[in-house]
C-alpha cells in the first residue's frame, strides 16, 4: 500500500504496519511527518475503533443458545399429540419433522369417552356428551398452540444464527474497505446482503395448513402459516436488507461500519416484530375460538352422576378404569405438557444492549400464548379430577366400588405416569 502526503511517498507493508520512506531527501520533514501519521492513523488508531464498535456483539447469542427450551416444547407438544400433526420443526432435506403419536393418550381417550358413554346417570351422560366427546380435538388443539411457541423459539434462534452469520460477513468486509480506504488503497467494495431479512421465513414449511381434523385447529394453523407467507412475501426472503462497508476515507469507513451494525439491529428487530405478530394472531384464533380449546365441564349434583339401574353391565373393574386409569393418565400427560411448556423469558431477551427488539423481542406476545395454554391445560386437569371423584364417590354409593381393584388400577396409572410411556403395550 502507498501513502502520499504532499511530496511524501510511503511505502505500508499491511501485515505488519511497518513503513519505508521512499524519498526522504527530496520533501520536506513535515510532509514525512504527515504522511507516516497517516500511516499511524490507519493501522494504530482505527483498528481499535472498529473493535470498539463491534465490541457490545460480542453478546450476540450463540447457535443453539435456546435448544433446551425448543426441546422441552417439542416434549409437551408430542405429549398432547394424538395423531400426526401438527410437526414442531424442520429439516433441510426432510421438510417438517413429524413426531410419534402419544399412542397410550388416544388409546385411554378412546376408553374413557367409550366407557363412560355406556354409563347411565344424568351427569355421566352430559360429561360423555358436552365433555368427553369434545375432549381430544381439545387436546389437539392445545397441542397446535404448544407447537407454535415451539415454532417461534426456532424463529428466534435462527434470527441469532442468521445475525450471527451477517456481524462475521460485516466485519470481514470493514476490515476490508478500511484498508482501501487509505491512498492508494484501491478496490471496490461490495455490499453485505443480511442474511437475518429473511430468518423466520423458514417457519412456514413447518406449519401443515390441512389435515388437521377440528376446524379451530385448522383455522389457527392456516392463520399461523398464512401471515408468515404474507410477511415472507412482503420482505422478499432476504433481498431487499443490504449494507454497504465502502468509503474513500477511514472515517467514512467508521461512518458506514456504525450504520451497517444499526441496519443490522433494526433487521433483527424487524423479524422479532414479525414473530410477535405470529404470536399474536394464534392467540386471537385462540381466543376466538375459545370454547373449542377451553372445554366446560358439566356440574356434578349429588344424586344426579350415576343411575342405580345400569342399561348395561357395570363393575367395579369398570368404574376403577375410568375414576383411577384412564383420567389419572390423560391427566398426568396433561401435567406432563404443562410443566414443558413454560419456558423463561431468557428465549427472547438475552441480547446484547441495544441490539434488536429491545428489551425482550417477542416474549410479551410468547408469554400470552404460553399463558393460554397453561390455563386451559389447568381447567382440563381439574375438571377431568373432578369427573373422576364425582363417578367415583357416586360408584360407592350405588355398591358399584371395590378398594382393591380400585387400588390395583391406581398402582397401574401411577408406573404408566412416572415412566412418561407413550405407547400401547
Amino acid at each position: 500500500m502507498q501513502i502520499f502526503s504532499g511530496g511524501a511517498h510511503v511505502i505500508l507493508t499491511p501485515s505488519t504496519g511497518a513503513y519505508e520512506i521512499r524519498n526522504a531527501t527530496s520533501v520536506a520533514e513535515s510532509e514525512i511527518d504527515t504522511a507516516i501519521k497517516e500511516v499511524e492513523q490507519i493501522y494504530a488508531d482505527w483498528p481499535g475503533k472498529v473493535e470498539a464498535a463491534f465490541s457490545k456483539w460480542a453478546a450476540l447469542p450463540t447457535p443453539g443458545f435456546n435448544a433446551a427450551e425448543i426441546a422441552q416444547l417439542e416434549h409437551s407438544e408430542g405429549e398432547l399429540r394424538t395423531g400426526t400433526a401438527p410437526p414442531t420443526s424442520t429439516n433441510a432435506e426432510a421438510g417438517p419433522v413429524i413426531g410419534l403419536a402419544n399412542q397410550r393418550l388416544a388409546a385411554d381417550l378412546l376408553n374413557l369417552n367409550n366407557r363412560v358413554g355406556q354409563l347411565s346417570g344424568m351427569y355421566a351422560e352430559a360429561f360423555h356428551e358436552r365433555y368427553l366427546s369434545s375432549l381430544p380435538s381439545a387436546i389437539q388443539g392445545i397441542g397446535a398452540v404448544v407447537a407454535c411457541l415451539g415454532l417461534s423459539c426456532q424463529g428466534q434462534s435462527a434470527i441469532w444464527e442468521a445475525a450471527g452469520e451477517d456481524l462475521e460477513a460485516i466485519q470481514k468486509k470493514a476490515v476490508t474497505a478500511m484498508k482501501a480506504s487509505a491512498p492508494g488503497g484501491g478496490g471496490s467494495i461490495g455490499p453485505v446482503i443480511l442474511a437475518v431479512g429473511g430468518a423466520i421465513a423458514g417457519l412456514i414449511a413447518a406449519i401443515p395448513t390441512g389435515g388437521a381434523s377440528v376446524a379451530a385447529v385448522a383455522g389457527l394453523l392456516s392463520a399461523g402459516a398464512g401471515f408468515l407467507g404474507t410477511v415472507a412475501g412482503a420482505s422478499g426472503g432476504n433481498k431487499d436488507v443490504e449494507v454497504s462497508l465502502g468509503a474513500a476515507t477511514p472515517d467514512g469507513v467508521m461512518t458506514k461500519i456504525h450504520s451497517a451494525l444499526t441496519d443490522l439491529s433494526s433487521a433483527i428487530a424487524d423479524q422479532e416484530r414479525n414473530l410477535g405478530d405470529f404470536l399474536a394472531k394464534v392467540r386471537r384464533e385462540v381466543e376466538a375460538n375459545r370454547p373449542a380449546f377451553d372445554l366446560s365441564a358439566p356440574e356434578a349434583q349429588p344424586g344426579n352422576v350415576l343411575d342405580r339401574q345400569q342399561n348395561v353391565i357395570v363393575d367395579a373393574g369398570i368404574i376403577a378404569r375410568v375414576t383411577e386409569l384412564w383420567i389419572p393418565t390423560i391427566c398426568g400427560d396433561l401435567r406432563s405438557a404443562r410443566g414443558d411448556l413454560v419456558v423463561s423469558s431468557r428465549v427472547f431477551d438475552e441480547r446484547p444492549d441495544g441490539v434488536g427488539l429491545e428489551p425482550d423481542g417477542a416474549w410479551p406476545e410468547f408469554e400470552k400464548l404460553q399463558k393460554n395454554a397453561v390455563d386451559c391445560l389447568t381447567t382440563m386437569i381439574r375438571e377431568l379430577g373432578d369427573a373422576a371423584d364425582a363417578l367415583a364417590e357416586a360408584a360407592r354409593t350405588i355398591g358399584l366400588q371395590d378398594h382393591d381393584i380400585a387400588a390395583e388400577a391406581r398402582r397401574q396409572a401411577e408406573r404408566i405416569n412416572s415412566s412418561d410411556n407413550n405407547f400401547v403395550n
